[in-house]
């Protein structure tokens, strides 16, 4: 029997502009069909082979929920228990969550906690990291009141499972999945599987006839258990075969039967396709990495994979002993092209009545609901409001940014005059916009759109309004992931940001700064990464402001640290812990409201005193620019924790102090420092202090102190 007829598959790759695809149908014991359609390279015409690898996307979810199924029988977890029984540092914002939260609730989307798919991959982040990191995300719904598809959660589970198994999860995947069951070629990683031979381009295209450019791929990193394996239509029937057959694996048990069924059951409900006919109802709930749904009498058990430049779905009928695997090699969304074959080769297999569903599913091309997302999405349309400007120089907003949950974004200015950004600032502006793809110049065929977005039609919340030429105007960009994306003004301090990719998606963003009150400095933007919560706040990193009583025992043990070097002999500053400072001396200033900390990456690192109080010694000393006893701001005990020494945290607390001064309309900037403390005398007169005198005196109790008096104008 033949189940899909070559010319059919021919026909509709050439209708849906698709390269290549590789199909596997199976029994339990059984293979039917495994071959590739078309190509997998464009350039080459390499073809699309049984043997091509891809990325298989989400359906590594299963590879994830499986390797929970193998712990959990072993005992090293119980999906049922809350996470911190095993995990004591697990957190997430909602506390009833972080109380009761298990990895079921994780593997069935039901934590409450949005997508926040812009969270990730960032190459480098630990588990350990990404673990704590995921507590500053908000949910967007009740814990455990409906499933919400969540990529974040299903990183975070396979990471969990890991942690307490004192391995990884890519490791796991190998030991327990891969090796058993003989997936010899299929792996963890875009770069191993472009060590291999025989995989497939991935490509992109704005609509159905668009020409195709070949996309790059992104590594998941830290989302790995989410959507990281990379495999083949002959292995992956491996896999299938290992569900279908309740976890048995040529005579050898590898999983219990009912950690199987466990994996399996439908549990929560979830949306299915858009398309509804007499055979499809449209109904559809997630289980353990796995939906179930039904067509004509028939459930079945799937999951669909979307990533950069891949389309896939694995798939099987419980009680019908029917498997499949289908994957191309073109950008989302190509779901109704999965759909046709999927549809056909049943009906064909089980001798259902023969049904035209390329037919029926072309029409639903650009019909995006359930699991089908368009890939463009404008939350930003408008036009920019004529006769506004940035309330500061554009340079003023260029900076470091940064949130607890989503890390650190950059903002770059770009001076048009030979900074070094502005060397390149129009080839990354490029890369970024106009191919999408930074790392992939070459274009499938003779010509091809100017941009990604450029001529991409209005749709319903989904259309990308015509912009201003962003390469040649833009001089503020948004550095996220490995892209610079141009900062388009809109009116004052509100700018739009094209192209920022989350998973599949391309967004249009609007991106709002603020100013600090106590400095009138750019210090935050909100960028709504997440469309189910408030916009993210990205605050200024290093951020100096007012200390809060909870900053108090970090200022303390700044303070211990540096008392226990000078007692060790390792640094020269002239403090004695008796006397000052220490825990009383930062509580008073607390108190007064003049003490300042500065925080990096959510750590405070540094911290000091700001006020118009002039120590008695100042008395003494001869100055160059003469004030009254209120008129000069001065910083007293300016502290660097050791461990974030060399980093410019000293210099970023002296500007943080010299705008707070100026806002309050103080020019004359006065501190002090120790005679021996080489190290303050360097930095102050790097920064444009002047050493006005030394004097000798009892300081904070210390006798026998030469207090170097500095000053600044900063009219």
């Amino acid at each position: 029997m033949t189940i899909l007829e070559k010319d059919f598959i021919h026909k509709e790759l050439a209708y849906w502009n698709i390269p290549g695809v590789t199909i596997g149908i199976c029994t339990g014991s059984e293979v039917l069909l495994c071959d590739g359609y078309g190509v997998r390279n464009l350039s080459t015409g390499a073809p699309m082979t049984g043997n091509t690898l891809g990325g298989i996307a989400s359906c590594s979810k299963s590879f994830t929920s499986a390797v929970i199924g193998s712990l959990a029988e072993e005992g090293v977890i119980d999906i049922d228990k809350p996470v911190r029984e095993y995990i004591p540092d697990f957190r997430l914002m909602d506390p009833a969550a972080s109380q009761q939260c298990t990895l079921r609730d994780m593997l069935y989307h039901r934590t409450g906690l949005s997508a926040h798919d812009a969270m990730w991959p960032e190459p480098g982040l630990s588990p350990e990291e990404y673990v704590h990191r995921v507590r500053f995300l908000k949910p967007n719904r009740p814990f455990r009141s409906s499933a919400e598809y969540n990529n974040t959660v299903y990183a975070l589970a396979g990471h969990i499972a890991a942690i307490a198994a004192g391995s990884t999860w890519e490791e796991l995947v190998r030991e327990r999945i891969f090796r058993p069951l003989g997936m010899k070629r299929s792996c963890l990683t875009v770069k191993e599987m472009r060590t291999l031979d025989d995989w497939a381009v991935g490509y992109f295209g704005e609509e159905r006839e668009s020409v195709l450019t070949q996309m790059d791929p992104w590594e998941m990193d830290i989302a790995g258990p989410a959507a990281g394996v990379n495999s083949s239509a002959r292995e992956m029937l491996l896999w299938l075969q290992l569900h279908m057959n309740r976890g048995m694996h040529q005579n050898k048990r590898l999983f219990r039967p009912e950690t199987m069924d466990e994996l399996h059951r439908a549990a929560m409900d979830i949306s299915a396709f858009p398309w509804r006919f007499p055979e499809i109802p449209g109904i559809g709930w997630y289980g353990m990495a796995w939906k179930t749904t039904f067509y004509r009498d028939v459930r079945i058990v799937y999951h669909c994979g979307e990533i950069e430049g891949y389309c896939s779905i694995e798939l099987f009928l419980p009680d019908r002993d029917f498997g499949m695997y289908v994957l191309c090699n073109r950008h989302k969304p190509e779901t109704p092209f999965l759909m046709e074959l999927v549809y056909t080769a049943i009906d064909r297999y089980f001798g259902y009545p023969e049904t035209d569903w390329a037919e029926r599913l072309h029409p639903y091309e650009n019909v995006f609901a359930g699991s089908c997302d368009h890939w463009l999405v404008n939350a930003c349309p408008g036009e920019a409001v004529s006769g506004t400007k940035p309330s500061h120089p554009l340079s003023d907003y260029a900076g470091s940014y940064w949130h607890p949950g989503y890390g650190k974004l950059e903002i770059r200015f770009a001076d048009m005059q030979g900074s070094p950004f502005a060397d390149t600032a129009e080839k990354q502006t490029a890369d970024a916009m106009e191919n999408c793809f930074a790392d992939a110049p070459e274009k499938t065929s003779a010509g091809t759109p100017e941009n990604c977005f450029a001529n991409a039609p209005e749709k319903a919340s989904a259309g990308m309004p015509e912009r201003r030429s962003a390469k040649a105007d833009a001089r503020l960009f948004l550095h996220y992931k490995k892209w610079d994306l141009p900062l388009e003004h809109l009116h004052y301090d509100n700018f739009r940001v094209t192209g920022l990719r989350e998973d599949t998606l391309f967004y249009t963003l609007p991106l709002s700064f603020s100013s600090d009150a106590l400095t009138g400095q750019i210090h935050e933007f909100t960028l709504p990464l997440d469309p189910g919560v408030t916009p993210i706040r990205f605050r200024r990193d290093p951020l100096c402001r007012h200390a809060q009583e909870s900053d108090l025992a970090a200022v303390c043990a700044i303070y211990e640290k540096i008392h226990t070097l000078e007692e060790a002999g390792s640094a020269r500053i002239g403090w004695n812990r008796d006397f000052y400072p220490n825990a009383r001396s930062a509580k008073q200033a607390l108190e007064r409201g003049d003490l300042f900390v500065l925080e990096t990456g959510g750590i405070i690192a540094a911290a000091a005193i700001i006020n118009r109080e002039q120590v008695p010694a100042y008395s003494d000393a001869r100055w160059s620019f003469p004030c009254g006893e209120k008129e000069a701001m001065v910083l007293h005990t300016l502290v660097v924790d050791p461990e974030y020494t060399k980093k410019g945290l000293g210099s970023a607390f002296v500007r943080f102090y010299e705008a707070y001064a100026s806002m309050r309309g103080c020019h004359v900037l006065r501190m002090d420092t120790n005679e021996i403390n080489t190290a303050a005398r360097s930095l102050y007169q790097e920064l444009g202090y002047h050493e006005a005198d030394i004097v000798p005196c009892t300081f904070n109790g210390i006798e026998g102190v030469h207090l170097v008096c500095l000053e600044k104008n900063i009219s």
